[in-house]
């Protein structure tokens, strides 16, 4: 299995989450509109990129000031 499919987004109870493989679920807070932090108190973030229409095409993982993109899977 590739390292892309063992990272995903989801929203349970109109709260969103970060779900690794094997590692326990993390709810992530809203800073912003399209920024969220780690709900655990772990450093770390994520700031959505939208089109002109609000869809999400990318998200850039914010780990102690480092930036890593993550693309949108179709």
């Amino acid at each position: 299995m590739n390292e892309a499919s063992k990272k995903k987004m989801f929203t349970r109870d109109n709260k969103l989450y970060r779900k690794y493989e094997g590692k326990p679920d993390i709810e992530l807070i809203p800073e912003s509109t399209n920024k969220f932090f780690y709900g655990d108190g772990q450093d770390k973030q994520f700031e959505f990129v939208t089109n002109d229409k609000g869809d999400v095409t990318q998200a850039w993982f914010i780990n102690s000031g480092n930036r890593f993109r993550w693309d949108k899977m179709k």
